[in-house]
C-alpha cells in the first residue's frame, strides 16, 4: 500500500481549533471517564502485553533503555551532526548554534501494533525558540536532507515534534506527510493533526512521551508521563519498513536536548491501553476586563459557546433554524410512524402475555374457604413419593417375572451337561478297565501259543 495513500494531508490534517474542542470536551467529562477506569481496564489488559509477554514483545535491538549505565553508544545506533554521548545519555545539541540526531542503522518492520516511548529533557533556555526536538517514523524513500529540526524536510511518514515555537508556546505537535511538498519551520505548524501543552523548557524533571499504534482499531495515541495527550483514529500506517531516528537543533540558542531512554515494543503495552481518565491541559481563553473608575481587574475563563457567541447574530440563528426545519421537513418520516405503530403492537401483544401469566400465578396462590392453598406444594411432593415408590414395584414385577419365565423354560444346559457328566464318568471307568483285561488276555493267548 503506497505511503500517499495512508498520509493523504487533506484526509489527515485536523484544524487547531477543532482539536482543541474536542479536547475541552474531554477534560469536562474527565470524571466520568474516570469512574470507567475500572471496567475498561480488563478489556485493556487483554489486548497490552504486561509481565513476562511485556519482556518478550520489548525489541532490544532498537531500544536503549539503560544508557545510564552505558559507557558508550549501543553499535546499532548512528549519531549524526553536533551529538554526543556523555555520562549515561545522549546530547543532541550540546552548545549554541548546535544540531544533531540519532538514528537505527536498520529499518524496523511494521506488521501491526508497536509502541515506543523515549524520555527527554530540555535545559539552558525558557523561552520561544525556533528550535525543538523531533521523533521521526519514514519510509526507506525518504530523503536524506536535514533542512527541518536537522531531519528531512520532505519527508514520508510521521513527525512527532516538541517545539515552543507555535501557537501554543511549549507543545507537542505531530504531523503527517507525503513528501509531495517540503516543510519549513514557518509552516510545520499548519499541517499539524494533533497538539497539547507541554512544560519541557528548562527543567530538571525528564519527560517521557509514549507513541502507540492499536493497527486493529487504527488508533494512533500519544501519551506525555502516562496522560493523554491526543489520539485519532484517522491514521493507518501501512505495514513495512520504516527508518527510526530523534533528531533536534536549538536554533541561535544554548538550549540542550537530551536524549535518556528509548524503547520500542513489538505490541501494546499496558500503560498504553489504560483508559483515557487523564488528559493533558489544553489552552483556555480568559477574558480580561479593567474597571475604568477603579482600576480593579477581573478574570473570567470564556468556553467554547461564549467564545462563538461573538460571531453569530439573531439572524443567522434565524437562517439555521430554519434550515434545520427544512430538513425535518423534507424527510419522510412516515416510516418512522410505521416502525413506531409496529412497536406498540408488539408491546401490546407482550402485555397480554403478562396478563395471563399474572392470572396463572394468581390461580396457584389462591386459597380455599379454610384459608389453605388449594394447590399445595405438598401435594407435588406427595405425588413425587408417589411415583418412586410405583417404579419400585414395577422393577420387582419386572424381576419376578423373569425368575418365572426360566423356571417354565425347562432344565438349563448347564444342568443337562452336569448330569451327562455323572454317567459317563463311571462308564469311560469301565470301559478303561475292560481295555485293560483285554489286552492282558491277548498277551496270555500269545505266550500260549509260543509255549
Amino acid at each position: 500500500m503506497p505511503m500517499t495513500q495512508a498520509f493523504s494531508p487533506a484526509a489527515l490534517t485536523v484544524p487547531y481549533h477543532q482539536l482543541l474542542a474536542v479536547n475541552s470536551n474531554g477534560m469536562k467529562l474527565s470524571k466520568i471517564a474516570k469512574l470507567a477506569v475500572c471496567f475498561a481496564a480488563t478489556g485493556a489488559a487483554a489486548h497490552a502485553v504486561s509481565g513476562d509477554d511485556g519482556a518478550s514483545a520489548h525489541n532490544k535491538e532498537f531500544s536503549m533503555p539503560e544508557l545510564v549505565r552505558q559507557t558508550k553508544l549501543p553499535p546499532h545506533w548512528l549519531l549524526t551532526g553536533d551529538a554526543a554521548f556523555e555520562e549515561g545519555r545522549i546530547v543532541l545539541t550540546p552548545r549554541e548554534k548546535s544540531k544533531g540526531g540519532v538514528w537505527h542503522k536498520k529499518s524496523y518492520e511494521v506488521a501491526g501494533d508497536f509502541t515506543v516511548e523515549w524520555t527527554l529533557r530540555a535545559r539552558g533556555h525558557n523561552d520561544k525558540s525556533a528550535g525543538g526536538l523531533a521523533f521521526w517514523l519514514l519510509t526507506e524513500n525518504t530523503g536524506k536532507d536535514t533542512g527541518l529540526y536537522y531531519g528531512p524536510s520532505r519527508f514520508d511518514g510521521l513527525q512527532v515534534l516538541v517545539d515552543s515555537n507555535g501557537p501554543l508556546r511549549e507543545a507537542l505537535t505531530a504531523r503527517l506527510s507525503d513528501g509531495s511538498k517540503p516543510l519549513t519551520r514557518e509552516d510545520v505548524h499548519e499541517s499539524t493533526f494533533g497538539s497539547c501543552i507541554v512544560p519541557y523548557q528548562d527543567s530538571d524533571v525528564p519527560t517521557t512521551v509514549r507513541l502507540s499504534y492499536d493497527s486493529a482499531r487504527t488508533l494512533l495515541k500519544v501519551q506525555i508521563d502516562h496522560n493523554v495527550c491526543l489520539q485519532t483514529r484517522q491514521v493507518q500506517l501501512p505495514q513495512g519498513n520504516y527508518q527510526i531516528g530523534i533528531t533536534a537543533d536549538n536554533s541561535v540558542t544554548p538550549e540542550v536536548f537530551e536524549l535518556l531512554k528509548f524503547d520500542l515494543y513489538n505490541g501494546l503495552t499496558a500503560e498504553a491501553t489504560l483508559p483515557n481518565a487523564v488528559s493533558m491541559p489544553q489552552p483556555k481563553l480568559v477574558l480580561k476586563s479593567v474597571d475604568e473608575e477603579t482600576g480593579e481587574k477581573h478574570m473570567k475563563e470564556m468556553n467554547t459557546l461564549e467564545l462563538m457567541a461573538s460571531e453569530f447574530t439573531n439572524v443567522d440563528i434565524y437562517k439555521k433554524l430554519d434550515g434545520l426545519e427544512g430538513k425535518l421537513l423534507a424527510n419522510d418520516i412516515g416510516e418512522l410512524f410505521t416502525h413506531v405503530r409496529k412497536l406498540q403492537e408488539a408491546q401490546r401483544s407482550q402485555l397480554q402475555k403478562l396478563d395471563m401469566l399474572l392470572e396463572n400465578i394468581q390461580r396457584l396462590t389462591r386459597t380455599d374457604s379454610d384459608g389453605n392453598p388449594e394447590y399445595s406444594f405438598e401435594k407435588f411432593y406427595q405425588f413425587d413419593s408417589k411415583l418412586e415408590k410405583m417404579l419400585k414395584e414395577q422393577q420387582q414385577l419386572k424381576e419376578a417375572t423373569k425368575q418365572q419365565a426360566l423356571m417354565q423354560a425347562g432344565p438349563h444346559v448347564d444342568d443337562i451337561v452336569q448330569k451327562l457328566l455323572i454317567w459317563m464318568i463311571p462308564l469311560g471307568l469301565i470301559m478303561l478297565v475292560m481295555a485293560y483285561y483285554t489286552f492282558q488276555i491277548r498277551q496270555d493267548i500269545v505266550k500260549a501259543k509260543l509255549l
